[in-house]
């Protein structure tokens, strides 16, 4: 934009040179001069329009904002969908949980890439549930939050796993991403399990505590929720269409 006012300025002096030269050659001739002062001030008013309209808005009333900075940071077409719990943060930190365990060549330093986030989301289930954060940090240390010893490992260090035999101990030493994803599977289930216990069950939609019952049935007998939230039976489409056959094979009108 500095390049362009530079130019535009440059020729409008160049202009204006041009029409004092033509002026002075014909002083003696006032209309010359009069003609002269109207094309100067035609010029300058067509460089102030021009001026105007190439130049940006003003960046106030948008807070200052840049030509080049978007106008939503992020765009909402790019902004991040994914949560501290979903799957693809899961599955992005066990395959760096493998690839720490290849490259270091041990299962422990595996299990210290997963243990953070499992650990997290462990304490956050328990918090909400009402479990006191002294006694969740002390259930996670003794590992007292699940009967599996190895999902209990994995979470907390002072835990030992179990033994193992000569044979999971040459995988481990051979292949060491294999057991950390598999210990790591056996975590994130426990988890799962304990999060589900931990956490307050949906309230029924006729005001009871306890989770909401489970109907099972066939296709044809499918429950329909009325707008008073009980369930009824759905009748069967067809039903309507069905008349009794007569000796004959003829339906009977």
């Amino acid at each position: 934009m500095r390049r362009q006012l530079l130019a535009a300025v440059a020729g409008f002096v160049l202009v204006l040179v041009g029409v004092a030269l033509a002026v002075l050659a014909e002083w003696p001739s006032s209309s010359t001069v009069e003609t002269g002062l109207l094309v100067a001030v035609a010029l300058l008013a067509l460089l102030l329009a021009a001026l105007k309209i190439r130049a940006p808005p003003d960046s106030t009333a948008d807070g200052r904002r840049s030509s080049t900075e978007p106008f939503a940071s992020p765009p909402p077409e790019e902004v991040a969908s994914e949560y501290p719990l979903s799957s693809v943060a899961l599955a992005r930190i066990l395959d760096g949980a493998g690839e720490t365990a290849r490259r270091e060549g041990t299962v422990e330093d595996g299990i210290d890439v997963v243990r953070p986030a499992l650990r997290d989301t462990l304490v956050g289930a328990l918090t909400q549930g009402g479990t006191a954060a002294e006694s969740v940090d002390g259930l996670l240390e003794s590992g007292e939050w699940t009967d599996d010893p190895v999902a209990a490992s994995v979470l907390s260090e002072h835990v030992d796993p179990p033994d193992q035999s000569l044979r999971a101990r040459f995988e481990a030493w051979l292949f060491p991403e294999r057991v950390v994803r598999r210990r790591a599977r056996r975590a994130t289930e426990a988890v799962a399990v304990a999060a589900e216990a931990a956490l307050p069950t949906v309230p029924r939609t006729d005001g009871t505590p306890g989770p909401s019952p489970t109907v099972t049935t066939s296709l044809s007998g499918t429950p329909a929720r009325r707008s008073t939230g009980d369930f009824s039976a759905r009748r069967d489409p067809m039903a309507t269409c069905r008349r009794p056959i007569a000796a004959g094979g003829v339906h009977r009108r």
